[in-house]
């Protein structure tokens, strides 16, 4: 038996340590625990029938016409965590070579694009300088960076939280 290279168990055990002290998430972790059951409720709505998709739209917009839109509800205590956390990708901003460096995380597959998009809490807006690809848009993804409790705005939603992305690869359980 040929013996593990030292600088081999080294990088092993560097690679480990990293990933300790990453907090892995469920998108439920990011609600405080009063606004759970509503979160859960939204989710499951029926976006198809379009009355009732028309006459929220146009309350959403009331409100935001009255300046009523509502604050987001965020865990404080996640401010500064580094997280790791599964969500599809909705893309905002893309290079010349369509590579996306910014985007909006969000807990389902095409949430942003139909409407209403989910609460702030249930968005976090990522910018990743590494890029990446285009061609993957309809995969999850796992996202890895620290998170902040600061908010972003776009057309697609509003996010309650935002990070730079340290690390994104194809979702694995």
């Amino acid at each position: 038996m040929k013996p593990i290279p030292t600088l081999t168990l080294l990088l092993t055990l560097l690679s480990s340590l990293a990933l300790a002290d990453v907090r892995t998430l469920d998108w439920l972790d990011l609600v405080p625990q009063t606004q759970v059951e509503a979160v859960l409720a939204e989710r499951n709505a029926n976006y198809h029938d379009l009355e009732a998709m028309t006459e929220q739209m146009i309350e959403e917009a009331k409100a935001r016409i009255e300046g009523l839109q509502r604050s987001p509800q965020l865990v404080t205590e996640l401010d500064q965590q580094r997280i790791r956390i599964p969500g599809y990708v909705v893309p905002l901003e893309f290079g010349d070579d369509e590579v996306i460096r910014e985007l909006l995380l969000v807990p389902y597959f095409g949430a942003c694009i139909h409407v209403p998009p989910p609460p702030p809490n249930q968005i976090i807006h990522v910018r990743y300088p590494q890029g990446l690809s285009a061609d993957a848009l309809y995969d999850p993804f796992w996202v890895e960076g620290v998170l902040s409790i600061q908010g972003y705005d776009s057309e697609l939603g509003s996010a309650g939280y935002s990070m730079t992305a340290e690390r994104i690869e194809l979702y694995t359980q």
